[in-house]
């Protein structure tokens, strides 16, 4: 039988890199195979040109070079490096021998030179060696000339080669700790040089002092992972520019930020996780991991959900011990949202906010949804299995508590919405696109609104509860898409140039209802709006044409909702127009000749309405919360 090697396509390799914060991950590479050969100076040369052509502050990174005083390519190292996924150093520094190939991504050739050798490896894989070199074989020099990556890539601006030190600190930290615990005595130099001016350098005296937790996450099978939390926290003074990084961490290297955010203004701190887990699930750039957000099988039996509660709890723990005030202050917000959704408390938990450290009254709210989801999806998975048997006692009870959650959350959501639409009117809000979002999004068509799904689409109960039942509701669409839509034919005149911002249909076995809604700005004027004047003016315009368009639909509404200051009072009480029974100002006008209802409803008067009839129901979850069991 003969024996062939498997080769390897490199350029497929290379062309799965990304090309996201390419530069940065370039340095890091470099400088993490210098500090893997033991070094103890590394330079990183950086040249640029100025980009006239296409900013002023424009520059182009032309090259990169780093030297450093390591071993050099000695053998094994050689070896190494002529090797695909070699595993040497990989105990150690669990490197995977892939890092070279993204310096390939911006440039045709690598360059190296050391120990007396001209090493290359070019972008269809070949590797060329020369023992003829003029350094003084003491220094490793690797050289990226004529990069060549995509041009919105490579202009960048001066703020931006300014901060390549300080950000890769952050990345190389978790490898910058570790030489600072097992080689204290060791002095490591990392310098940056832009056009060989020196504006920037790394060494260990600017590694805080760091702290180490262990955490053990217990997946759904009941076995036990081991983690290591590394973490630095100053808690002696505020400072303006603070020292914040966190990560998940791969064989000494940061991945990627945790999940969730960390939330001390003003307070420097580093949190860092490594594990076996992470170090064996990272891909081989180290950009990312092989974990999903709640998903677990044989090959990732915890996901991110599973680590991230832990973890959320270790750090929290962490600052409630080092800062005096936490505790107290996490407490109030935490009560307050309890206070204002009472029916919600069962669901409340203190680590079910997406974040940690000085919480708000927000953050435990959005918290809760992940709760909220976790509950519907058992529901779901109750009502399936119960398919083919009857529902126990105790399913019947779950099913009917998960029922009235959903609903409470419905009505909480409803009076966020109303609260919104009352932001808007306290700020004199004139964004008619606001406004008409909130109702219902610009251009959205929803059909049969007898869905929870198409309910949260759609605020049309604002205007009235009897809006939440529909056939086919439009918005911001011209007449003759309306028409269209509903009834499958096509009237040309000039009405298909009108475009009323909602419009919503009814049918039924016993009528056919069209509702037609225009809203104005919010805004009350010591002179007369022409603008709200013409709003009447474009319902009577919808009319004709709807008259038209739609003669077996009887029954039509027409309203224009706006703010109704005394001026428009006045107009409207001079047409004709009645007042009608509400929390503010409503008006009605019933236009024989035309046969259509016309109602002018003021936004305050809207959202007071909509306001006492959600109060309703927000009375009722509150009083049965507190009824005795």
């Amino acid at each position: 039988m003969q024996a062939h090697n498997v080769s390897i396509n490199l350029k497929t390799i290379i062309s799965k890199i990304s090309t996201d914060g390419i530069i940065e991950r370039v340095l890091r590479e470099a400088i993490t195979n210098s500090i893997h050969a033991k070094a103890t100076k590394i330079d990183c040369f950086i040249e640029t040109k100025n980009n006239l052509l296409d900013r002023a502050d424009g520059l182009n990174i032309e090259s990169i070079m780093v030297s450093d005083n390591g071993e050099g390519f000695n053998q094994e190292n050689l070896n190494s490096f002529m090797q695909y996924g070699t595993d040497y150093k990989t105990k150690q520094w669990g490197a995977k021998g892939t890092g070279r190939f993204c310096f390939l991504k911006i440039t045709d050739k690598i360059s190296y030179q050391s120990l007396g050798k001209s090493i290359e490896l070019t972008k269809d894989g070949r590797i060329m060696q020369d023992d003829v070199i003029t350094n003084d074989g003491k220094t490793t020099i690797l050289s990226l000339k004529h990069l060549n990556i995509d041009k919105q890539d490579i202009i960048r601006d001066k703020g931006f080669i300014e901060d390549i030190p300080n950000n890769l600190r952050f990345e190389l930290l978790p490898t910058l700790i570790l030489i600072k615990q097992k080689l204290p005595s060791i002095e490591l130099e990392i310098n940056f040089y832009e056009n060989n001016e020196k504006f920037g350098a790394i060494s260990l005296t600017s590694i805080p002092k760091i702290q180490s937790q262990p955490i053990i996450v217990e997946s759904k099978a009941k076995e036990k992972y081991n983690f290591e939390l590394l973490y630095y926290l100053n808690t002696s003074s505020k400072e303006n520019k603070p020292f914040q990084t966190n990560g998940y961490c791969a064989n000494f290297i940061k991945v990627k930020k945790f999940n969730f955010k960390i939330i001390l203004p003003n307070i420097s701190y580093v949190f860092m996780l490594k594990s076996n887990y992470l170090d064996d699930r990272a891909n081989d750039s180290r950009t990312d991991f092989f974990i999903k957000n709640k998903e677990v099988n044989l090959a990732n039996p915890l996901s991110w959900s599973d680590i991230d509660n832990t973890l959320k709890q270790t750090i929290q723990d962490i600052l409630n011990n080092s800062l005096q005030d936490m505790i107290e202050k996490n407490q109030k917000r935490f009560n307050e949202a309890i206070s204002k959704f009472p029916f919600f408390q069962n669901n409340f938990d203190k680590m079910s906010a997406k974040c940690v450290g000085y919480l708000s009254t927000k953050d435990y709210v959005e918290g809760s949804y992940s709760l909220l989801d976790n509950i519907r999806g058992n529901l779901r998975k109750i009502q399936c299995e119960s398919l083919e048997r009857n529902l126990t006692n105790k399913e019947f009870e779950e099913i009917l508590d998960n029922s009235s959650l959903e609903l409470a959350e419905y009505i909480v959501n409803r009076q966020i919405v109303i609260d919104e639409m009352q932001d808007f009117i306290t700020k004199n809000t004139n964004d008619e696109t606001k406004i008409h979002n909130l109702l219902m999004p610009k251009g959205e068509v929803l059909t049969d609104n007898n869905s929870l799904i198409s309910l949260r689409n759609c605020n049309l109960w604002l205007i009235d509860d009897k809006f939440m039942s529909f056939s086919k509701a439009l918005s911001d669409k011209k007449i003759k898409e309306i028409k269209e839509c509903i009834m499958k034919e096509c009237f040309e005149g000039d009405g298909d140039l009108q475009e009323p911002d909602l419009f919503i249909y009814f049918d039924s076995k016993e009528s056919r209802r069209l509702v037609t809604i225009e809203i104005k700005p919010f805004a009350k004027r010591q002179k007369i709006d022409r603008n709200k004047i013409g709003g009447l003016t474009q319902l009577v315009d919808y009319v004709y044409f709807i008259n038209e368009s739609f003669p077996d639909i009887k029954e039509k509404w027409y309203y224009l909702i706006t703010a109704v200051d005394e001026n428009f009072k006045r107009q409207l009480t001079n047409s004709g127009y009645q007042k009608l029974f509400s929390y503010g100002e409503c008006y009605f006008f019933y236009n024989q000749n035309l046969s259509t209802h016309f109602y002018v409803l003021d936004m305050q008067t809207l959202v007071n309405d909509a306001n006492a009839r959600n109060k309703v129901f927000m009375d009722i979850l509150t009083k049965n919360l507190e009824q005795p069991s």
